[in-house]
């Protein structure tokens, strides 16, 4: 039976970042410094966020101390970090993908979902709010998938702050670290518009230290 978005949610997302925070903990042990470092950058971020495919459902994500946990309802005490609302199409289509080539099955796989949560970037965004739409144009098989997300919202706004467009194609490339973020905005690769200047200032903040961690290594 064929991986709904739902469940991938609630019960394979969790399992994965467990997974892969279980993996980068036996990496920094064997004296891995890069690993130690993204350890601590995900054992330390904390909070909770929501993911909505219409017409299925939300699923409240809650992390903390190396752990994410699944829940129906807003979890009580905890600052809301990420609320997105994704395609059902576009969430359907990428699970059987991924299925299909057992990507789930990787270690690459759940090294990056526990590296969903992260200290650095919360510092980065020092609880200012940030809002947007992605359109991702001509995707194979889907029409345009149009993605909202915020940051330090309790709920999505009605009207985000900025929008931004780019070719599937492009996505794909960066995913594959086959193009750097740089090269979507410097070759205008990547459409914006609206109040953009706090995703900017995030952005600029994360290279430059990933850029000079690298330079340290």
């Amino acid at each position: 039976m064929p991986l709904t978005p739902i469940a991938f949610l609630t019960d394979t997302l969790p399992a994965l970042y467990a997974r892969g925070v279980t993996l980068l903990r036996a990496k920094a042990d064997a004296g891995d410094a890069r690993a130690k470092g993204h350890l601590d950058d995900v054992v330390a971020a904390s909070g909770t966020g929501y993911v909505t495919i219409p017409g299925q459902g939300t699923v409240w994500l809650t992390v903390g101390g190396g752990t994410m946990r699944a829940s129906s309802e807003r979890p009580a005490g905890v600052p809301v970090r990420v609320a997105a609302e994704f395609p059902v199409e576009a969430a359907e289509h990428l699970l059987k993908l991924a299925e299909s080539k057992k990507a789930f099955d990787d270690d690459r796989a759940a090294i990056a979902a526990a590296r969903t949560s992260s200290k650095k970037f919360e510092d980065a965004l020092a609880g200012r709010k940030l809002s947007g739409q992605l359109t991702v144009r001509d995707p194979p098989v889907l029409d345009d998938v149009v993605v909202r997300f915020a940051l330090n919202f309790d709920a999505l706004p009605d009207k985000p702050g900025f929008t931004a467009e780019l070719q599937y194609d492009d996505l794909i490339a960066l995913t594959e670290k086959k193009l750097q973020p740089q090269q979507l905005l410097m070759g205008g690769k990547l459409r914006l518009k609206g109040d953009y200047s706090v995703a900017m200032q995030v952005g600029m903040q994360l290279i430059a230290q990933a850029s000079a961690q690298a330079q340290k290594r």
